[in-house]
């Protein structure tokens, strides 16, 4: 599930609020409702089955510009997380960066279903990276076998099984490149762009609701349907 959060800029430059303010933010929400899960996840990670590794299992874009105000991408497959998330986002928290100097109030919330498509762009840098190593741009296999190990990987964790019958295609539109962003400090690269997925929608569910690539609940990975605002 997805949550569309629209805020109300109480005062403050929107450049000050890092995903590290938003992640931190997330957390407290599901601890507000469920802070035995919220430490399970931060701590451990989350997996349904425990023969399969652990995940953390959301994502959420950048906070960005639109004609109501600055909003928020946060997505779930996990049923718990979206209960607590609902609960607590239903109170319109504040959301403020470490010096507290920029402060955003929860307006409204738009709850979002999976729908199946195929089209997708980016609302963050999907990191893609082989041990310490980032996959080169120009090494499209690479990249189609790193997507597709990472989401076989989430799959295991939130359905806690082995997918049978794999079937995903991958294609990567010309204009895709790479940015940088900024997580405690430390710069990041991932790419940026088109994206389109099509084959097993269980799988195209877990890349929308989880995330692409590594570190989604840094803040990177998050994608969108390209009919979708």
């Amino acid at each position: 599930m997805r949550f569309k959060v629209l805020f109300n800029q109480k005062m403050g430059d929107l450049q000050n609020i890092h995903n590290e303010d938003i992640q931190k933010w997330i957390y407290t929400l599901i601890a507000h409702t469920n802070p035995a899960l919220s430490k399970t996840i931060h701590d451990k990670g989350y997996t349904i089955n425990k023969q399969f590794k652990p995940i953390k299992p959301f994502v959420f874009s950048r906070i960005y510009q639109t004609k109501y105000g600055p909003a928020l991408k946060i997505s779930t497959p996990v049923p718990e997380i979206i209960f607590a998330l609902s609960k607590s986002l239903a109170s319109k928290p504040e959301l403020y960066n470490k010096s507290k100097d920029t402060v955003l109030k929860v307006a409204s919330i738009d709850v979002r279903q999976f729908r199946n498509t195929v089209k997708f762009f980016t609302l963050s840098p999907v990191i893609l990276k082989t041990g310490v190593n980032y996959t080169a741009l120009s090494n499209r296999n690479k990249i189609y076998e790193t997507i597709k190990f990472n989401l076989i990987k989430k799959y295991q964790a939130i359905y806690g099984k082995e997918i049978k019958n794999l079937v995903l295609g991958i294609n990567l539109e010309e204009n895709l490149k790479f940015a940088k962003q900024t997580f405690k400090g430390y710069q990041i690269q991932g790419i940026i762009g088109e994206i389109t997925l099509y084959g097993d929608e269980e799988l195209v569910r877990v890349a929308y609701e989880c995330g692409l690539g590594a570190k989604n609940a840094c803040g990177f990975g998050c994608i969108e349907s390209a009919k979708r605002d």
